[in-house]
């Protein structure tokens, strides 16, 4: 089988979606699929002739905006992209294509090309595009339904949540059955080894730790978390909560500040793994088989 995997994010983008395509293609790589990438370009990127598959990149206009979108890249506008990816797709020839996050624009010269070529394209959706303003939330909504309701999913054999959150985020936005019809969960995170592997409990007197990973956005504060936690550390004056992500907005820091958690709460930034190794915590990243074998069906 071969498959061909397309993200705007990977290494050294460090993002949770930059993480899961690294993940998605290692898993493919080891089940002994053909498997393929196309990203885009990055200046610190120099490490993917040691890769053992194939890492193809797009040219990209980078926005640096520290304060809404870190790493956005913009793909679409040359033409030479929807050339090269016609051209890798064609050359290739996978029995699939795995679009990773509908949102960002790496999904028009991807669909083009699998549509003229006639391959089946799977769209994965892991991230919901709101705002906690409800007037920027009803802008975002009105552009997704215009543009990834007309010039993406109707394109798209499968559409991949991520978990059920994902799914009724499609529902409320997407009205059309067509659309709907084609929405299928695999789900990313350790929800899947509950059963085998993972404690549903945590000792928190033996690993006096708890870790929040992602960006911190004003839709994902922590805030409810750190709530949460100001009660648990009354039980467990030991227990620290450590925040990884790139910070968008610092309420948060403040409202830590403000509550006196100063001393307890650890904002890291964006870390690679083996720094977050050496502070004894332990992250855990989902290569699931059921999400290998779901894909390959």
């Amino acid at each position: 089988m071969k498959v061909i995997i397309a993200s705007a994010m990977f290494p050294p983008i460090k993002t949770g979606t930059s993480n899961h395509t690294k993940n998605l293609v290692k898993a493919f790589y080891k089940s002994n699929t053909d498997v393929s990438l196309i990203t885009v370009k990055n200046k610190q990127a120099n490490n993917d002739t040691k890769l053992p598959y194939p890492v193809y990149r797009l040219k990209a206009l980078h926005f640096n905006s520290k304060k809404y979108f870190k790493h956005l890249r913009v793909v679409s506008i040359f033409i030479s992209n929807y050339i090269k990816s016609y051209t890798i797709i064609k050359r290739k020839s996978p029995d699939r294509i795995i679009i990773i996050n509908h949102y960002l624009d790496l999904v028009f010269p991807i669909i083009i090309s699998a549509k003229l070529l006639k391959i089946p394209i799977y769209i994965s959706v892991g991230t919901q595009l709101h705002s906690p303003n409800i007037y920027k939330n009803k802008i975002l909504n009105i552009l997704d339904k215009l543009i990834c309701g007309n010039l993406v999913f109707p394109f798209a054999n499968k559409i991949v949540a991520w978990d059920n959150q994902i799914i009724k985020y499609l529902h409320d936005i997407h009205r059309s059955n067509i659309i709907r019809s084609k929405i299928i969960e695999i789900p990313f995170g350790a929800r899947d080894l509950y059963d085998s592997n993972f404690e549903k409990k945590t000792n928190y007197d033996l690993t006096h730790k708890i870790v929040g990973v992602g960006a911190i956005l004003d839709a994902r504060d922590f805030i409810y978390i750190i709530k949460i936690f100001k009660k648990l550390v009354i039980e467990y004056p030991k227990l620290n909560l450590i925040i990884i992500g790139h910070e968008y907005t610092d309420k948060t820091r403040k409202y830590v500040e403000s509550e006196g958690l100063l001393s307890k709460v650890n904002f890291l930034g964006e870390v690679e793994h083996k720094e977050v190794l050496k502070q004894e915590i332990l992250i855990v990243r989902l290569n699931s088989p059921t999400t290998i074998g779901l894909f390959q069906q």
